[in-house]
């Protein structure tokens, strides 16, 4: 499977490994990733000064199954398994913890329904291949919970927009989904890189290859680092 660093028109289950990350630093909060030999995301371990947790995710025709357990300073810790039902594009349309997942005819993620319910859900907005605003809906109607991104003509690269999502939107929370939504089971990816999140910049730096090693951005006031241990062939 590839997972690209700038193609993302392609299916990823039909792509050759250009990119891996095998770790994030989130202000502190460090994910690592090991891939399987197709090169998939198969397990990750994430390690906070407080917290720790520890997932695997095993792929089967039609399911995305995910076993792990987690560990927080003053309590007893506990495990979960999620499913995630697939369609015949690879799309995750369904999971047992009862949200589903609709999909326009490109192929971009445009609603997430929560807990089994039709009013309650999140609406994704795309303009030019790219994830442009996110908002909540309550009881049918819209709230003041939005997102707005804008993008250079820059390429995207991988876990850009999920590592920021991570600390300021509401879609993809969950570590595995960060996983999956970065390997294309969510739909399509935005095809360019992060430019700027609800008007704030976003700024990037780059190691002695030339290659994204970190990004800088506010939100709320709050400064936020995000830093990469990444490759690409």
């Amino acid at each position: 499977m590839l997972i690209s660093c700038s193609d993302n028109d392609v299916d990823p289950t039909e792509k050759l490994e250009e990119c891996r990350v095998s770790n994030i630093n989130l202000n502190g909060e460090i994910i690592s990733y090991t891939y399987d030999a197709e090169g998939k995301i198969s397990a990750y371990d994430v390690k906070t000064e407080n917290y720790s947790e520890q997932g695997t995710m095993i792929y089967n025709n039609g399911a995305i199954v995910v076993k792990g357990s987690y560990l927080e300073v003053g309590s007893s810790g506990g495990q979960y398994e999620r499913i995630y039902n697939l369609n015949s594009s690879n799309q995750i349309t369904s999971s047992n913890r009862g949200r589903r997942f609709e999909y326009n005819a490109d192929g971009f993620l445009t609603k997430v329904y929560l807990r089994n319910t039709s009013d309650n859900y999140y609406s994704l907005t795309y303009n030019n291949g790219n994830l442009v605003k996110e908002q909540a809906y309550e009881n049918g109607k819209a709230t003041d919970y939005i997102s707005r991104f804008e993008y250079s003509n820059d390429p995207y690269f991988l876990f850009n927009l999920s590592a920021i999502g991570r600390r300021m939107t509401v879609v993809f929370l969950e570590y595995d989904e960060m996983a999956l939504q970065e390997q294309g089971y969510f739909g399509k990816i935005s095809k360019n890189k992060v430019k700027s999140i609800d008007g704030s910049p976003v700024t990037y730096s780059t190691d002695s290859q030339g290659k994204i090693s970190s990004l800088e951005y506010k939100y709320h006031s709050d400064k936020n680092i995000v830093s990469f241990n990444r490759s690409c062939k």
